[in-house]
């Protein structure tokens, strides 16, 4: 079957038909009541997402209001859920798409920020990277769980669901009873394989006897960590899974707790080793595969597809960075693809900071179903700087009917361009390749610098978004330094000592830049740990990273003196002295640019984004970008 026929053919789970082989992956967003009651934003977010997919997984439900992951999630633990539940697959189905109710028991993985969530698990080990400890599951409490799972089931068929996912992986309660690493019982739920695999097989016959919806067992390939479950045993779980009538099986891969990063597909993970998992248990029964894990592309699709390595792809963090994914891969939608980063800061990191949905580069997220109002009042608009915030900006204004013209000095992409050159920020070249490919084909882009009598004479508004400038670091004996620029080759030194001022992402990327490029590297920074805004994830990684490439770094600690080639250190109230530095790079500090103000102030109206606003991230300065422009 060729490729096009593959994407757009029918396929089926049981007797149910889908009408493509595309399903949208399971994504929290935060949107729900502390009551677990499904809300308009739900009806936007997931009926938008539903256009051209064969199914929706809608996130994770709770079971019972003690057994929450976050304190807004949607709940399908009473009938009065149903009503909600019930509008939810209805405007899903009537997209075309089959909707699937995702069922999940965090066990001991249950939010510890929430004061009325309680902790099960299969023994009394806390999450090594945090959370509470559980309570031993007794028998009664076992049985309790799984009719939990059935009565969950039921409420998912009275509302309308055409299928439900058992959670059986991910390092949530059934896979704590899978795992061998977790699970030290010796009754006959712990000990043996068959034991371990027991609590799952009679969760499915409990909703299988409950409802007559085909069941979709969710399961990890791997825990990916030395002593957790393999390939191997969920080879021998999945063949159990078929005999005991699963109607198909989705593989992910990892641990929530142990391996979030595998768990959460971070950019930094191999994505072909979830679909590989996948293709060895196809290989080995009957009833379909499905698998996913950073599908971010046509050409990742067609590998799983046209690969033989599953028979449905799943699609998740995409659909959060450009909702319209799904339609531009089957050719209904015209446009390049706005790319996910798989960089977790905004989707995992805004749930974990806010509750709620967010995403790098895509800030209609959480209002992104609205259209831009177009406005009335149609302007001749500058937009000075061709950074993430310019270029979004720009793209924001013309879509709202405003002519628009672009000016950057250098080349599209601003700082992006440097960023991109770090050795784990390769995946930014997908960005700046996104809004120059719109950029130069939606908008009138000039490459120089304007005058500011140009932009008063020729324009109605002017918007400055031309970022930030480095502020004097103040460090006696320090007279020349370097900044971000240091990432491009040209200026990359070899074989040097280099120490850099800074904590956040620029400083880690240039670390590891330099360190890449054999120079002895000591990172300084001011807090208790390096990217402290960043999520945990994210930090986790960089600082294994940076150890790897044996970058010293120096917490709670400040530079406060050079002299000659020794720079003086304040670490953690004592002195150090950092011997024969050759070079020294600064990446703090840094203030927003008040070039063209003082010229334009008065004569033009005028409005900032991004850098020259207030510093900030990526994501502060595309949604800073996108924000103004809504506002003009």
């Amino acid at each position: 079957m060729s490729e096009s026929n593959k994407l757009i053919s029918p396929a089926k789970i049981g007797d149910l038909s889908l009408g493509c082989p595309l399903i949208v992956a399971p994504v929290q967003t935060g949107y729900g009541k502390q009551t677990g009651e499904v809300t308009e934003e739900h009806f936007s977010f997931w009926e938008r997402r539903s256009e051209h997919a064969g199914a929706v997984i809608v996130e994770p439900f709770f079971l019972e209001p003690h057994l929450r992951q976050i304190p807004t999630q949607i709940g399908i633990h009473s009938d009065e859920m149903l009503p909600g539940l019930a509008r939810l697959a209805g405007k899903i189905k009537a997209r075309g798409a089959r909707a699937i109710a995702h069922l999940n028991h965090p066990g001991r993985m249950a939010n510890p920020a929430i004061p009325e969530n309680i902790y099960l698990s299969s023994s009394d080990k806390p999450c090594k990277n945090g959370g509470k400890k559980p309570t031993r599951m007794n028998i009664r409490q076992i049985e309790e769980a799984q009719d939990l799972f059935a009565k969950a089931a039921l409420r998912a068929e009275k509302a309308g669901f055409d299928l439900v996912e058992l959670q059986f992986g991910d390092g949530y309660l059934i896979a704590q009873f899978l795992s061998p690493d977790l699970n030290d019982r010796d009754d006959t739920y712990g000990g043996t394989m068959e034991n371990r695999f027991r609590f799952a097989l009679e969760v499915l016959a409990k909703v299988k006897e409950s409802c007559s919806l085909p069941v979709v067992a969710r399961i990890s390939g791997s825990e990916m960590f030395e002593g957790g479950f393999d390939i191997t045993e969920m080879l021998q779980f999945s063949r159990a899974l078929e005999k005991a009538g699963v109607s198909a099986i989705n593989v992910s891969s990892g641990s929530v707790c142990e391996t979030p990063a595998w768990h959460f597909q971070h950019v930094s993970i191999a994505k072909r080793k979830t679909w590989e998992m996948a293709s060895q248990i196809k290989a080995e029964l009957r009833v379909p595969v499905i698998t996913g894990g950073q599908v971010n592309s046509k050409q990742d699709i067609n590998q799983i597809l046209d690969g033989g390595m599953a028979d449905f792809a799943t699609v998740g963090k995409q659909l959060i960075a450009d909702p319209d994914f799904l339609g531009k891969v089957l050719g209904h939608i015209a446009g390049p693809v706005r790319p996910c980063l798989a960089c977790l800061e905004g989707c995992v990191g805004g749930i974990h900071r806010a509750n709620k949905l967010s995403c790098t580069i895509n800030p209609r997220v959480g209002r992104d179903e609205a259209q831009l109002a177009e406005t009335p009042w149609k302007k001749k608009i500058a937009v000075v700087g061709g950074g993430p915030a310019g270029m979004e900006a720009a793209l924001v204004l013309k879509e709202r009917g405003h002519d628009v013209t672009l000016f950057e000095k250098d080349k599209l992409g601003g700082q992006l361009n440097l960023a991109s050159l770090a050795p784990r920020k390769r995946n930014l070249n997908k960005l700046i390749a996104y809004y120059k490919q719109r950029v130069e084909k939606e908008i009138k882009a000039v490459l120089r610098t304007p005058e500011p009598e140009e932009l008063v004479r020729e324009y109605e508004l002017v918007l400055l978004a031309h970022g930030s400038v480095q502020a004097d670091p103040n460090i006696p004996g320090l007279e020349e330094f370097a900044g971000i620029e240091i990432l491009d080759p040209r200026n990359m030194p070899r074989g040097k000592n280099v120490v850099i001022i800074g904590e956040g992402f620029s400083a880690v990327d240039a670390a590891e830049a330099l360190a890449d490029n054999n120079n002895s590297v000591t990172l300084v920074c001011k807090s208790r740990e390096i990217l402290p805004d960043s999520q945990m994830i994210s930090r986790n990684i960089a600082v294994r990273s940076l150890e790897n490439l044996n970058v010293r770094i120096l917490v709670k600690s400040e530079v406060t003196r050079k002299k000659g080639d020794r720079v003086f250190v304040n670490y953690q109230g004592r002195e150090q002295v950092i011997e024969g530095v050759d070079r020294v790079v600064v990446l703090e500090g840094m203030l927003p640019s008040s070039d063209y103000e003082k010229e334009l102030r008065g004569k033009v109206d005028l409005c900032k984004a991004g850098d020259c606003r207030l510093v900030g991230s990526a994501i502060d300065a595309i949604h800073s970008g996108y924000e103004c422009a809504r506002l003009v």
